[in-house]
This record gives C-alpha cells, structure tokens and sequence, in this order.
C-alpha cells in the first residue's frame, strides 16, 4: 500500500526563500559543472593523447598507464554527469516550487523585500530545512522502490 509521509506546510515566504535557496545551488552546480569540463579539455588538450599512443607502442607498463588514464577520464566524465543529473534534480524543484509560488501568492505581494529581517532569515532557515526533508523523503521513497523491484 501506499505510506502517507508527513507533509509540512509552506507559506508564500517560505517559497520564496526556498526558491532562493535553489537558485544559488543551481548556480553552484553550474559553476562546478564549469569548472569540471574545463579541467577536463585543459587535462585532454596537455598530452594526454601523446601518453595513450606512447602507451600503445611501448611496453605493458605503459599500456597499464593507457589503462588507468582511461579510467580516469571516465571517473571524470560520470563525476560531470552526476552534477548535471544533480541539476537537473534541483531545477524540476525549481519549476515545482515556482508552480507553488503561482498558487500562493500570484500577484507577488508576499514577496520579501530584502533577506535581513528576521522573519526573512527564519523563513530562509524553514525552507532550508524543507528542501532538505523533501530531499530525504525522496531517496527514502527511491530505496523503497528499488527494494521492492529487488523483492519481486
């Protein structure tokens, strides 16, 4: 059956805030995933290419050099694409919590002005802790869907 999780109650503020939140972690990412690619073309393009063809013509010792180059260049590349996939996951929050913020305050009234008050700071810590118990309830229920396909 299906298990009912608790369900916490968000204002316009805490939306706000939450948004926020998600916009400077999206930023991030895309920082890191900017920072990766270059690090990736800069380690390509400074003789990578020079050692796998040396690799292939001498001995074992460099076709095992050959080989742990690759491996790194895949750990490289799926590190990359976790912090894509990492993104992409921020921006579907990003797109429901805007839907959200359409419902609750559709003409933007509630909108804070600035983050110094401390009903803003409060707020930003509520929807902090709201994002990251959203997080959890959907790694635990993504467990228990996996589990259950190991179950059957």
């Amino acid at each position: 059956g299906d298990k009912l999780g608790v369900v916490a109650t968000e204002s316009a503020q805490s939306l706000y805030c939450k948004r926020e939140l998600l916009l400077e972690e999206k930023a991030s990412l895309q920082n890191q995933i900017h920072i990766e690619a270059r690090r990736i073309m800069f380690q390509d393009s400074g003789g990578t290419s020079n050692q796998v063809s040396d690799a292939h013509t001498d001995s074992k010792g460099d076709s095992l050099e050959a080989f742990m180059l690759g491996l790194k260049d895949r750990k490289d590349s799926e590190k990359v694409n976790a912090l894509r996939e990492k993104e992409a996951e921020v921006e579907l929050l990003l797109i429901r919590t805007e839907r959200l913020l359409k419902i609750a305050d559709p003409n933007g009234w509630l909108k804070p002005k600035q983050s110094g008050s401390e009903a803003a700071k409060l707020a930003m810590l509520q929807a902090a802790k709201a994002l990251e118990s959203d997080r959890q309830r959907r790694s635990a229920a993504a467990a228990a869907a996996a589990a259950e396909r190991l179950a059957k």
